[in-house]
């Protein structure tokens, strides 16, 4: 049976696919996303990003930019082993570009990221990712001539190109993914360009496919995963449909729901995202801490006219605690808090831990 301890990142039993790996003890990683238009987020050129943003985990405070990924993109996929990060494909700011390729960075140096290996023949973008003790899986996502079912699989510790491991139960994408010590779990996200509540999983060991195992409290697409060692969670997220508080025609949630791994039900709502100008957030990275979980950057529909505003934030919620999520830093690129002028957050960035 895992278990948490603080001082070391790797508890439980040895093993492949059966130690609990993902929560970190020292710093977050969020890397690339799309940041803003200049000069406003009406008009102008989008702006993606390429840094690799560092913040601790001990203590609250903003991110640094500590190195740099390969190329500016938006929508990669994060994978963390206990010595380095792992950013998965992702989309250029090219129209219909996407990659396939795995970059990997030192936790250790905060060096630059390296080209390390090759996705399957299909390049993604807002996908889903997991991490087992010895590997990182990717579920669905989206290429140039549509969404995937795929679920690719690759290793830690060698240069080599991903496999397709399995499939999820249906295409999908932009869905919040956790891992618990022995599978990997999707929720949520887009059917077929239906937003759905659907949690399902699949096995890390054996090479079968993804099945249904429970519902979200609220279908929404890109929300922020996040992992404890016994529970996942899926923060935020967004919703078709008029949001009354501030008349948008998407609504982000502030919802946090909490999936129990060992009894495998239906998510229960478990606290809140803070609400900014009438709106939660979706497509934040999702950082997991071995108390705290973080939902970091993101964007938020703002008004009538679907105007959009990616945030800086960096918000903290207690796994022990059903409490409304704290604002605790802020990403590097913050930018006005003036709504109609220039932001500098980040949204669809790859979140990692260590």
């Amino acid at each position: 049976m895992a278990f948490i301890n603080t001082n070391l990142r790797h508890v439980g039993t040895v093993g492949q696919g059966d130690r609990c790996v993902l929560p970190g003890v020292a710093h977050g990683y969020v890397c690339a996303g799309y940041m803003g238009k200049f000069p406003d987020d009406t008009h102008g050129t989008a702006i993606y990003g390429t840094a690799i943003q560092k913040f601790s985990l001990t203590t609250d405070g903003n991110a640094t930019n500590v190195a740099d990924i390969l190329s500016a993109r938006r929508g990669p996929d994060g994978c963390s082993s206990e010595t380095h990060g792992f950013v998965v494909g992702g989309g250029l700011d090219s129209p219909g570009t996407h990659l396939n390729s795995i970059e990997r960075f030192h936790f250790a140096t905060d060096s630059d990221s390296a080209d390390w290996a090759d996705m399957t023949e299909t390049k993604r973008t807002y996908g889903n990712a997991c991490s087992s003790a010895t590997h990182g899986f990717t579920l669905g996502g989206t290429d140039e001539t549509g969404t995937t079912k795929v679920i690719d699989k690759f290793p830690f510790a060698s240069q080599t190109n991903a496999t397709a491991w399995a499939d999820a139960t249906t295409e999908k994408s932009g869905g919040a993914a956790f891992s618990s010590p022995t599978h990997g779990y999707s929720s949520g996200g887009s059917e077929a360009s239906v937003i759905v509540n659907v949690i399902e999983k699949f096995p890390f060991a054996t090479q079968v496919d993804s099945v249904d195992v429970a519902d979200l409290t609220l279908a929404r697409g890109g929300a922020a995963g996040i992992s404890s060692c016994e529970d996942g969670y899926a923060a935020g997220g967004v919703t078709v449909g008029t949001n009354p508080a501030n008349s948008a025609p998407l609504w982000d949630r502030t919802v946090i729901d909490k999936h129990s791994f060992a009894s495998g039900g239906n998510s229960t709502d478990h606290g809140d995202l803070p609400v900014e100008l009438g709106a939660g957030a979706h497509s934040q990275a999702g950082v997991s801490g071995t108390t705290h979980g973080y939902s970091v950057g993101g964007i938020f529909s703002r008004n009538i006219h679907n105007h959009q505003w990616p945030r800086e934030q960096i918000e903290k919620f207690a796994y022990a605690n059903n409490v409304t999520a704290s604002d605790v830093g802020d990403l590097q690129q913050a930018g006005s808090a003036n709504p109609t002028g220039t932001n500098w957050g980040m949204d669809n960035s790859s979140g990692h831990q260590v």
